[in-house]
């Protein structure tokens, strides 16, 4: 139940109230939640609740409770348990001040459903898409959205492209661009104001950010709000004011200081009848939606009425580093809220600054600052300094006896972080200049990925090791390649197309993640740290085509999973996709579930897969998939006849050995991966010559060679040994047995020996 002095602002401003008793019945969700007191107190905690709010005129509906697994579980108990809680509600409201209600995210399965028909005033918890099914099949039922969006975003963070989902980056920041969703809410702002425009009541989940539920990440607070923990409105506030009100709204995002030529997605969230988009003051067109490559200069967003008058002008301008700092006060009797915007040396806001900001207070008492950064764990008080996060800072001050608030401001000269990173590409090299020149932390990481930010195998980044602001491309597949120069705070892409360089098939020997599904249906949404997740009453198939197995192939597989639910639960893993594949695998998952924690399950499969081949997932639950990955032959006993190639004067294939290998003949496995190094190999011979010597060649995946030389004796039977490689493997690559001129031997299995598993064996 909300606290009393909430109910008397809502009185006084006019908010409408839905007020919630408890989000637990009997059944338990925790271990130390209401359930262990439900029973001896709810009578009494009904009471109270009803008699302290009943008069309110603020009041509209009493919610008895909200995704409640009694009500899934167990109708019989859970519609009893529902009957008593709203007679004991009526009992205290007799004059029905406010209807009884219940939301649920359990409204897909029926029990819950006939749960709901003894109220038939419904709340609905992300489940948009049952509406009008429901609203047909219980016509007599009144229906709202309970808790909806669920979208997620950071103030003033902007992760590119717009095109692409993305949940979970490097900076443990989301997207404000509009392209971050978790996997149960709605997949954009827009979306949920439209399933709800047909005179749909909704309460969208969150009007401002909140301490806990860190969603995606395990960091301090939440990413749901329109507004953030400092009371600073993030972009998505206006789409729902251009939604809500009447008044003309108009607002451009994202700011505009980017890399020169950078593809940047603008957006103008607006309830004008036409929008259009000028940059340095030529018309880039009309409508809502822009790619625009970055120019240093003006964005200027213009709205129009019907007859094409204008109504309604915003711009943003390119900026420069922080330089001031200004103010912006709003009294509240002793309290005055100080608005902090950095600014650079013509007074434009630097909408990027997390300078450390240090408030020297000369008359009153600084209760208090904050940014709004869910990844910030500084103090909010008891200290007089803090960063700002993209641009602004929040101090909250109480006047002192002399009815007055003196204080100054500065930068920490000593605490400069970076506020962008200039990205710039000449050919196979990419330079980076950091912003602000004179940055105290001037750290940066590369790395490649795709649009998701997944890494990418289309190429690879070698970085400058001696002065870290450039790296050079080697390029390896065909397709697009985002280049990534971050920080723990920013993060700057660049986007390649790579072309000519071939097809590229996935190596599921490496880690897959499960953002690179690529065939199903359509109910796969975004995951947790860039995987996907399924539908909860759906089914989902999940499929990733043309994974490269080689020759040798494999048959077990370890996956990663954060199902919603801890109960036990079987899904199926195809060679292909059902209906046009082989079934591999019934899986069992019996682990059950850490919120926001992936766990690691292995399964053998029933057959080993070789070559190019499909795979196909088969989930009837809501399950979050980080990836997968197949155990590499690299530390397995290989028999030589499974060689990726082979050529030279002579041999002869006689599967498991290669025998009569004489001159000029190389055998290669590829796809080696020694994730630990290896200085051992195990060698099944035989031969009839006293000495015979091999060269065993490793070439890495960026085309490195290491050498080792190999003597084995004579051994008329096949024989078993053990040779000290000189120069110990690493990485991934192709492994090489070439023979020189004399040589005439049988060769039946291989196996290389992991170093750290013998050492801890």
């Amino acid at each position: 139940p909300p606290a009393a002095v909430f109910m008397e602002l809502c009185d006084q401003m006019g908010f409408l109230v839905m007020s919630e008793f408890s989000d637990v019945w009997k059944k338990s969700k925790t271990k130390y939640d209401y359930a262990r007191f439900f029973e001896e107190w709810a009578e009494r905690d009904v009471a109270s609740w009803v008699r302290r709010d009943r008069n309110c005129p603020s009041l509209i509906m009493w919610s008895i409770g909200n995704e409640i697994y009694d009500t899934h579980a167990d109708y019989d108990d859970g519609a009893a348990t529902l009957r008593f809680l709203a007679g004991e509600v009526r009992r205290h409201d007799p004059a029905n001040n406010a209807e009884i209600t219940i939301c649920s995210n359990y409204l897909p399965w029926e029990n819950t459903q006939k749960c709901a028909d003894i109220l038939k005033l419904v709340g609905y918890n992300y489940a948009d898409n049952l509406y009008a099914e429901h609203g047909a099949k219980f016509p007599d039922w009144k229906i709202y959205g309970g808790e909806t969006a669920a979208i997620v975003q950071s103030r003033g963070v902007y992760h590119f492209p717009l095109s692409k989902a993305l949940l979970a980056d490097d900076d443990q920041q989301c997207s404000a661009l509009g392209n971050s969703a978790t996997s149960w809410g709605a997949k954009s702002t827009e979306a949920v104001i439209a399933a709800h425009e047909d005179n749909m009541g909704q309460f969208i989940w969150t009007g401002f950010d909140y301490i806990g539920e860190p969603t995606p990440y395990h960091t301090k607070n939440s990413y749901f709000g329109q507004i953030d923990t400092a009371g600073f409105v993030k972009d998505s506030f206006y789409i729902y004011k251009a939604a809500w009100t009447d008044k003309t709204v108009l607002h451009l995002y994202p700011y505009w200081d980017w890399s020169p030529g950078q593809p940047i997605d603008v957006r103008i969230a607006s309830n004008a009848p036409k929008t259009e988009l000028f940059l340095n003051g030529k018309s880039l067109g009309t409508g809502r939606d822009f790619v625009v490559p970055y120019k240093a200069g003006v964005l200027k967003a213009v709205a129009y009425d019907e007859n094409g008058r204008i109504i309604a002008e915003t711009q943003r301008k390119s900026f420069g580093d922080a330089e001031n700092l200004a103010v912006d006060i709003v009294q509240h009797g002793e309290l005055a809220f100080v608005e902090i915007t950095a600014v650079d040396i013509d007074n434009n806001p630097v909408e990027n600054a997390n300078n450390r900001v240090i408030i020297d207070m000369k008359n009153g008492e600084l209760l208090g600052l904050d940014n709004g950064d869910s990844t910030d764990y500084d103090q909010y008080q008891n200290t007089n300094h803090r960063r700002m996060f993209n641009g602004k800072l929040l101090a909250i001050i109480k006047k002192d006896s002399q009815d007055k608030a003196n204080f100054t401001l500065s930068f920490d000269k000593n605490d400069i972080p970076i506020r962008k990173i200039e990205l710039a590409r000449d050919g196979h090299q990419v330079s980076a200049k950091i912003h602000p020149p004179n940055a105290t932390e001037a750290d940066i990481k590369w790395r490649l990925s795709d649009a998701a930010g997944i890494d990418t195998p289309l190429a690879t980044l070698a970085v400058d090791v001696l002065v870290k602001s450039g790296a050079s491309l080697k390029f390896k597949g065909d397709g697009e390649v985002f280049v990534r120069c971050y920080t723990d705070k920013i993060i700057s892409v660049l986007p390649i197309q790579i072309e000519g360089y071939g097809k590229p098939f996935p190596d599921p020997y490496s880690f897959i993640s499960g953002g690179l599904y690529n065939a199903g249906n359509d109910t796969v949404t975004n995951g947790n740290e860039r995987g996907i997740a399924t539908a909860r009453d759906r089914e989902s198939i999940v499929g990733f085509t043309d994974l490269d197995f080689g020759k040798y192939g494999a048959d077990e597989i370890t996956l990663w999973l954060f199902p919603l639910s801890g109960e036990p639960f079987d899904f199926e893993i195809w060679q292909g996709l059902p209906n046009d594949g082989k079934l591999l695998l019934n899986a069992h998952y019996d682990k059950g579930t850490i919120w926001n924690t992936y766990k690691e399950v292995t399964y053998k499969l029933s057959e080993r897969l070789r070559g190019i081949q499909n795979l196909g997932f088969v989930f009837r639950q809501k399950v979050h998939i980080k990836g997968f990955r197949f155990k590499s032959k690299t530390y397995e006993k290989i028999p030589f006849a499974a060689h990726d190639s082979i050529y030279g004067d002579s041999y002869k294939i006689t599967d498991p050995a290669v025998e009569k290998i004489g001159n000029n003949v190389t055998i290669s496995f590829a796809k080696m991966h020694f994730e630990n190094p290896t200085d051992a190999l195990e060698i099944v011979w035989r031969s009839h010559l006293p000495q015979n010597t091999i060269r065993l060649m490793f070439t890495d995946d960026d085309g490195e060679e290491f050498m080792n030389m190999l003597t084995l004796p004579e051994s008329t039977e096949y024989s078993q040994k053990k040779l000290a490689l000189q120069t110990p493997l690493k990485g991934k690559g192709q492994v090489s047995f070439i023979f020189l001129p004399g040589s005439e031997i049988d060769l039946e299995y291989l196996q290389f020996h992991d170093i750290i598993k013998i050492q801890r064996s």
